[in-house]
């Protein structure tokens, strides 16, 4: 009879270490993938945050970029719309449908002279007249027109009578303020130093009560708009 021979332990012990190490192995190797992909969404997440960072500062520091809007195929009412406008219809219903932003004494550094692009200015009387007094339905006919042709010209309008006219003690007060020679008028303001608006040296004052005027008038602001506050 043989005698028994004590079995190595050797290979177990191998090969015990080698699942050990594997087990070990494989999770070493998962915790390296997850924080792999960890360190990708933090990098990636990183990036994002400084393009979008990025973007702002650029559009803080270059304001001009953000208004180049000018609706280049913009085509006038017709004149028999134009006419109505003027003969018609109240400054309220002239402007219906146009985005304006009211101001008055106690907003209009903050809105007008404080903001960070072109801003017109329209100054009127009750806005529910019909009866053109002092041409002002002419006048906003035509803020609304330059108002569609420049969507990036901030429009404003300034009550300065619950009246059709203002009276001339009222007026006077008016012109302490703004520079106006008469209303209703149209006063332009152009982004400057980062919003520290300077008045261009034109303003339309008086309303429109003709209609050639209007027509002509329409024409004649595009040019000089573009020119003077968009380049």
């Amino acid at each position: 009879m043989e005698k028994p021979t004590k079995k190595s332990t050797i290979p177990a012990l191998v090969l015990g270490g080698m699942l050990a190490y594997g087990t070990i192995g494989d999770k070493v190797n998962s915790e390296y993938q997850n924080t792999t992909q960890e360190n990708a969404q933090v990098e990636t997440a990183q990036t994002d945050y400084k393009a979008s960072a990025l973007e702002n500062l650029t559009q803080a520091l270059a304001p001009n970029k953000a208004f180049a809007q000018t609706n280049q195929n913009y085509q006038r009412p017709d004149d028999a719309t134009l006419k109505k406008w003027m003969n018609d219809y109240s400054l309220q219903q002239v402007l219906q449908g146009t985005e304006y932003t009211k101001v008055n004494d106690n907003n209009y550094e903050r809105e007008v002279k404080n903001a960070n692009q072109p801003v017109m200015v329209l100054f009127h009387a009750d806005p529910q007249d019909t009866t053109n007094s002092g041409g002002q339905t002419g006048l906003a006919a035509l803020a609304r027109v330059l108002n569609e042709k420049f969507p990036e010209i901030k429009f404003c309008t300034y009550q300065h009578s619950d009246g059709k006219t203002i009276l001339r003690p009222a007026f006077e007060r008016l012109q302490q303020n703004y520079p106006l020679e008469s209303a209703p008028a149209l006063l332009f303001y152009e982004e400057k130093d980062f919003g520290s608006g300077t008045e261009k040296g034109h303003a339309f004052n008086g309303g429109i009560k003709n209609f050639d005027l209007l027509t002509d008038t329409i024409e004649s602001f595009y040019e000089p708009i573009k020119r003077n506050m968009l380049d």
